[in-house]
């Protein structure tokens, strides 16, 4: 957990999973790659028991996760315009380059190429040699909005359902596909009967109530051996001859888009915005079983043990078996809001008003508390006792079990909270004296708050969900216990130094700047 500064200790406390919607779901070798709206790539063990490492990759939601290959490498692409290469190996980043000037898409890999796809309108195909990314080939396709690569062909999907195909050895324009209005009509009227969006009402509307020009947009492509199996919005899956690029079977499993599809045994598993996962027989089209998902799924993969893995809106990840029973599931992650140090204890507040108490010696999860309906702005220690500061205005010093002793009620909201030595500012003009756990009215002053920031010995950093506490270990050799003046209490300075002794015993380590793995 050392930092780039061999001075400086870094002490992670780690979230695993997500604290936005889960937007794509790969499985790479014996591991499962989660990327999140919120730019993290969480990588677990394929039971999902738990993680294995994260990876903070991308600023904005990750749009892709796709092995380059035959290599070592992968890429993950997002919405902040960065296409990146890192290593399976190390986890580290190889390289970043802004590959579009508008939000990338998606990155598949075809032979020893890469192909991505921007808002931009620019199709891509790029090259990696030593470890760098050189562009080959672009061309340029109006109103593009997702590909896919099935074999040796890339199918692209436009604004206006219209699907077209091209070569992906010259990027070459092959066909486009299409779809008999017809053939949907009649694939609604069926579906009718068990899509409830549907019923009681007139299957020409719905076509033109969802429906372009040239058809239904895609959402999401699968291919087989024989086939490629298109997921569209509005519920609709449509299912392709691959040789001859011709239309076999068109049906509704959902009643709307469809965000994940794939087929093994000739079982068609699909999941909707509908909230609804669904397994369909591929030659009949008729329904197998359905199970309703809490919250809409955005990604959806199959394991080799034909259990589902489906990525929620919410950040949560669940596992179901063939039956489509939820077996297991990772909740999204609460962001922290504060931390403080205790004797025995590290106390870490979260925007959900809960207090969890950690083992010092682990940062291993001991206890949970509710203290607040709504968000903690910040927690602080002092003599033995935890000071919470709520963001509904009301201020509870605890003892060191969570037990309320006294509760301050503020005249107005906490604005800026920072604590020196026995005072909290809580806004520009009031603070909290620690001593007599009395609001007065002032100000900390300047030579107070200088003496506080050239005698720290530690310093506590919010970032991507989790929080870290950076201990100077040479400050921290230096302190005289003897010394009475010293800033910090006893206590305090003890603590500092069983977390940089018990370093390699937490749970989380940094491997490099970007990346945390789980030690075992």
């Amino acid at each position: 957990m050392s930092g780039t500064n061999s001075n400086v200790t870094e002490i992670i406390y780690h979230q695993p999973g997500h604290l936005k919607g889960v937007t794509v779901i790969q499985r790479i070798d014996d591991r499962i790659f989660t990327g999140g709206g919120e730019g993290r790539i969480c990588i677990w063990d394929e039971k999902l028991e738990k993680e294995i490492a994260c990876i903070y990759a991308h600023n904005t939601s990750i749009t892709d996760i796709q092995r380059i290959s035959d290599t070592d490498y992968f890429v993950t692409t997002s919405q902040d315009l960065e296409f990146k290469v890192w290593s399976l190996k190390t986890l580290e980043l190889l390289q970043s380059k802004r590959a579009h000037s508008s939000t990338i898409i998606g990155a598949k890999p075809w032979r020893s190429y890469i192909i991505s796809a921007g808002r931009d309108q620019f199709l891509k195909k790029w090259e990696l040699k030593e470890n760098k990314l050189f562009e080959v080939d672009k061309i340029r396709i109006p109103d593009l909005e997702r590909f896919f690569i099935a074999d040796d062909i890339i199918v692209t999907a436009h604004h206006d359902g219209l699907i077209s195909i091209y070569r992906v050895e010259d990027l070459g324009f092959v066909k486009y596909l299409s779809i008999k209005p017809s053939a949907i009509i009649r694939a609604i009227k069926k579906a009718s009967k068990d899509i409830t969006e549907f019923q009681g009402r007139e299957s020409r509307y719905i076509l033109h109530q969802f429906a372009r020009l040239n058809g239904i947009p895609v959402t999401i492509c699968k291919a087989t051996e024989d086939s490629i199996i298109l997921g569209h919005v509005a519920g609709m899956i449509s299912i392709w001859d691959k040789q001859k690029l011709k239309n076999s079977k068109i049906f509704f499993p959902h009643g709307n888009n469809i965000t994940g599809v794939q087929i093994k045994n000739n079982i068609i598993y699909s999941s909707s915005m509908d909230f609804n996962l669904r397994k369909s027989d591929f030659d009949t089209k008729l329904l197998i079983i359905q199970s309703k998902v809490e919250h809409r799924p955005l990604s959806l993969t199959l394991l080799p043990s034909n259990k589902v893995l489906v990525g929620l809106e919410t950040g949560e990840i669940h596992l179901y078996d063939e039956s489509l029973k939820l077996v297991k599931k990772k909740d999204s992650i609460v962001p922290i809001s504060s931390l403080c140090i205790m004797p025995r204890k590290v106390m870490v507040a979260s925007r959900d008003g809960e207090i969890t108490v950690l083992d010092i010696n682990s940062l291993k999860q001991l206890n949970t508390k509710k203290i607040y309906e709504k968000s903690i702005q910040g927690i602080f220690y002092y003599d033995n006792r935890l000071i919470s500061i709520g963001d509904n205005s009301t201020i509870h010093i605890l003892d060191s079990d969570m037990n309320v002793l006294k509760t301050i009620e503020l005249s107005e909201k906490p604005t800026k909270l920072h604590q020196v030595k026995r005072y909290i500012t809580l806004t520009p003009s009031l603070v909290l004296d620690l001593q007599k756990d009395e609001v007065i009215k002032g100000e900390i002053s300047k030579e107070t708050e200088n003496e506080a920031a050239e005698t720290s010995l530690f310093q506590i950093d919010f970032s991507h969900g989790d929080s870290s506490i950076f201990i100077n270990q040479n400050k921290l050799k230096i302190i005289n216990h003897s010394n009475k003046d010293s800033y910090y209490p006893e206590e305090i300075i003890k603590a500092l130094r069983v977390l940089v002794d018990s370093q390699n015993k937490m749970q989380y380590i940094r491997i490099n700047s970007d990346t945390v793995s789980f030690h075992i």
